[in-house]
């Protein structure tokens, strides 16, 4: 990457700017739950006896020191992630995949796919219309009965039935359908753990898919059970390796210092080591190889990152060298020697870090992110010091927000920095449409993105884009993309950036394009 130019003159933008983003850090903090450790409303009773029972089947692993005693403590988004542990403990199937709610059963006949949308659309119409909430619970679940009931070749009547002195009602907890099950009125003995899963993936559908292929990572990390035996648990705390090899090409066009090509070869090896139940260590080593030498010389170890990664309460803590993006990679993409603080309040989460970044610029930041069932939007403010580049401190203020309709995301992106680089500007914006998500995994499955962009060199310190946005004193412009799945964790990748610099109106082009293995 090139260096910044080292002549720059800054100029701080007037007291009324400077106070709008002082009076953001005002309302992040009174954005800030009461208390850290309360537990999100609304969440039904029989959640938590269902996660007890999962717990008690050896399909999820409580967090460390809870119980049947102080489950109640637990917050909607640590509720979800033992659901997406459950999920993936009984199906193997990652969460957020298009796999099937449950799998057809082997003792009788399969799902009928009406039902299915059923469940979805009325799950759908719970978490936007709240004055429904009770009858539509009641309704899924007595729909969860009869889709296990297909499964086992078991018939449930389409109403509940009056039997003797007690009535058979979807309303009734799991354990209370049991105890009604054994006086005759439906014939099962028992809740099936499978119906519990899937009554905890209806209820947290807006979390799981927020969480996406993120849920199948953290399942994956989760996956010993309080019951699991001890050659299990001693397997578990061996050191488990992963890796990445990603090969790039890039070439530039346009202005004539702008002009050149690059193409590498990248390795990174990760590995991690449990500590606890809540703790883990992880190791990165990177490799890089040049094949052009107009961008840069073989490099087999500053990209190294070690750290640890943990919760406390509802607080996930980082803390060492990881790789950290800011404001969706539009302000920081790169590594961050620090530490991180997440607390998730759902459907709140706030963010707060310190540390350093690459250019050796002291950091700063706090952030608060709002999720509904069909968007996002959050608030960011982000404070640098003076770095090894020749940048001066400054601060950057940040709206964002998405909606997602169908397969398509609109988003976009308002960045307001405290100074300004030769009077040309201080606030910036950029847009974002992209359509389908990348399922790496599965063969055939593709995004496509587009992004624009008028960001002003102040509102950012090492870009995400792989356009010439860091050779650049602020820059306009666009870029385009295309990922897609060769075959499982193969990945193709192309992008085309048309950027115009700020500073002396001189156009540079980049078409970019790598094939990444993840193992």
């Amino acid at each position: 990457m090139a260096k910044f130019w080292q002549n720059k003159e800054i100029y701080k933008i007037n007291m009324k700017q400077r106070g709008i983003i002082a009076t953001f850090g005002i309302v992040l903090f009174m954005c800030m739950p009461g208390q850290i450790g309360w537990a999100a409303d609304n969440t039904p009773e029989w959640v938590y006896q269902d996660i007890l029972d999962l717990a008690a089947a050896g399909k999820v692993t409580l967090p460390t020191g809870i119980d049947k005693t102080n489950i109640h403590t637990l917050n909607r988004q640590q509720l979800s992630q033992l659901t997406a542990q459950a999920i993936q403990n009984t199906s193997g199937s990652p969460v957020g995949s298009s796999a099937p709610i449950m799998q057809p059963g082997t003792n009788g006949g399969a799902m009928t796919p009406e039902l299915v949308q059923q469940w979805l659309k009325m799950n759908t119409e719970l978490t936007q219309m709240e004055n429904r909430m009770l009858k539509m619970q009641q309704d899924m679940r007595y729909l969860t009965m009869r889709i296990m009931a297909q499964q086992s070749g078991v018939q449930i009547p389409q109403q509940p039935v009056q039997r003797g002195s007690a009535v058979a009602s979807p309303t009734m907890p799991v354990q209370e359908r049991g105890q009604v099950a054994g006086q005759g009125m439906y014939p099962v003995a028992q809740a099936p753990v499978d119906e519990r899963t899937a009554s905890l993936q209806a209820e947290f559908t807006p979390e799981l898919k927020n969480m996406g292929m993120g849920s199948d990572a953290l399942a994956k990390e989760t996956v010993m059970s309080a019951t699991a035996d001890e050659d299990k648990r001693a397997e578990e705390q061996d050191i488990k390796f992963n890796g990445e090899v990603r090969y790039s090409y890039r070439k530039n066009s346009g202005a004539e210092r702008f002009q050149g090509r690059d193409s590498q070869l990248r390795v990174r090896l990760f590995a991690r080591k449990r500590i606890n139940d809540d703790w883990a260590a992880y190791g990165m080593l990177e490799g890089k190889k040049y094949f052009l030498s107009d961008y840069g010389d073989d490099d087999w170890a500053s990209g190294s990152r070690l750290y640890v990664d943990g919760i406390t309460g509802i607080t996930k803590l980082t803390a060492g060298k990881f790789g950290y993006m800011m404001a969706d990679g539009n302000i920081y993409d790169s590594d961050f020697k620090g530490v991180r603080a997440s607390i998730d309040t759902y459907p709140w989460q706030y963010t707060f870090a310190a540390g350093r970044i690459n250019s050796s610029a002291d950091a700063i930041l706090g952030t608060a992110r709002y999720t509904g069932n069909n968007y996002d939007a959050g608030v960011g403010l982000y404070r640098f010091g003076d770095d090894d580049w020749g940048r001066e401190k400054n601060s950057i203020f940040t709206v964002d927000g998405n909606y997602y309709f169908g397969d398509f995301r609109l988003g976009g992106t308002f960045l307001a920095a405290d100074k300004s680089y030769k009077y040309l500007g201080s606030t910036g914006f950029v847009g974002v449409l992209s359509y389908r998500k990348l399922k790496s995994w599965r063969p055939g499955s593709y995004t496509l993105y587009a992004r624009y962009y008028d960001q002003p060199y102040t509102t950012y310190r090492t870009h995400t884009m792989n356009g010439l946005a860091d050779s650049m004193k602020g820059f306009r412009g666009y870029g385009v993309g295309l990922a897609y799945a060769l075959f499982p964790e193969v990945v193709l990748t192309a992008e085309y950036y048309h950027l115009q610099d700020k500073f002396d109106d001189q156009w540079g082009n980049t078409l970019w394009s790598n094939v990444i293995y993840n193992f």
